[in-house]
């Protein structure tokens, strides 16, 4: 509710992309149910869903699946949402020649998506959704699976790799802004020089005055830091 504060992410980063009032922001994440929610009073929108083709400041993993598939929008309340609504949505908007408070807007594609009642909502891009097949969760018991997923063999080639996505990129994206500076200017600095990115991973000193100070991840083995150092070099996107 009301979810109208200035955004604090970092400049350049993902999270700052985010349009301030938005209330409830679904990015490429798959078989989303929004039910039973409060929605009120975010000046922007009150369901923001977004493919990462049309979100700012995102660094496209052509491994990951960039669209928002399956999302269920059950029974909501929604009041008062999208009142000051930023151009963007206003344009969105008029391709389907609508007018007033937006609550739910989609762009982007998606598939196999679902909503109900949507004659309650001001809605923008979901007028070829299905009306979904059932009204409410009450008879799920557990999302669990009925077996565990098995563990992932992982090949010594892909060490560099595994590491990256696992640790590096929670700090790292390509070309925007996180925690930490891009890729590409890292391999701007080092070029041909992994072993000096290895030197750095195990024994960080603060270079910048905008990012703070990479702790160390000495936990690493040397063979490791190595590997994903010369994976960061190789990425190109």
């Amino acid at each position: 509710m009301g979810n109208n504060h200035k955004n604090f992410g970092a400049p350049g980063s993902t999270v700052a992309g985010i349009p301030p009032g938005t209330g409830i922001l679904i990015m490429a994440a798959d078989e989303v149910i929004v039910e039973g929610n409060v929605i009120s009073d975010n000046k922007t929108a009150g369901i923001l869903i977004t493919d990462h083709q049309n979100a700012p400041n995102t660094t496209i993993d052509p491994e990951s699946d960039p669209s928002p598939d399956k999302v269920m929008i059950l029974d909501n309340l929604m009041l008062n949402n999208g009142y000051d609504t930023i151009d963007e949505v206003k344009a969105l908007m008029l391709t389907e020649f609508k007018q007033g408070k937006p609550d739910i807007i989609r762009v982007g594609s998606t598939r196999e998506s679902c909503i109900i009642n949507r004659h309650r909502y001001v809605t923008v891009g979901v007028k070829n959704w299905d009306e979904c097949s059932f009204s409410n969760t009450n008879g799920v018991v557990t999302y669990l699976l009925d077996e565990p997923v098995p563990p992932r063999a992982i090949d010594p080639s892909e060490r560099g790799k595994v590491v990256y996505m696992g640790i590096c990129a929670g700090c790292h994206t390509y070309t925007g802004r996180m925690i930490g500076p891009p890729v590409q200017i890292i391999q701007a600095l080092y070029m041909d020089n992994p072993q000096g990115i290895a030197d750095y991973i195990e024994k960080p000193t603060k270079k910048r005055d905008d990012y703070p100070e990479m702790p160390p991840q000495n936990y690493l083995d040397a063979d490791t830091r190595l590997a994903v150092a010369k994976y960061m070099l190789g990425r190109t996107n």
